[in-house]
């Protein structure tokens, strides 16, 4: 996957991709489906993608899933291109299908979370926030 990164960088096609659009369309295959739905990427500045969530919760349970995050998104674009995440609080939540999953039971939404490591981590995280 790394190579993808690397060949649009060196193609430099007028009008392609910056490195903030290649992240835009990282961070669901890095992060996950659910947790994509979730939050937006709302921009890249200086190798932090900063990224808005929709409460306190899923901020602080996302901060405990940052180095594996990292670790995915440098596997699709290479490691010099997001450097570090923050998550801001602001997201506003998205009509539709997405905002009623949102109050689907935890074990089901963690069941979704294909990258088995993130999963288990995001498990531990709901149950400590929800204790």
């Amino acid at each position: 996957m790394d190579r993808i990164g690397k060949l649009l960088a060196r193609m430099k096609i007028p009008g392609g991709p910056s490195q903030e659009d290649m992240a835009r369309a990282a961070w669901p295959l890095a992060a996950g489906k659910i947790i994509a739905r979730h939050t937006e990427v709302a921009g890249l500045v200086q190798g932090s993608l900063l990224v808005q969530v929709e409460d306190e919760s899923w901020r602080r349970q996302l901060v405990a899933l940052v180095p594996q995050i990292l670790k995915n998104i440098a596997g699709i674009l290479g490691p010099q291109v997001v450097t570090r995440i923050q998550f801001r609080l602001g997201h506003a939540a998205r009509p539709g299908p997405a905002r009623a999953q949102f109050n689907a039971p935890a074990a089901e939404e963690g069941d979704a979370i294909a990258d088995p490591v993130l999963r288990q981590q995001y498990r531990r995280q709901r149950a400590r926030s929800s204790a």
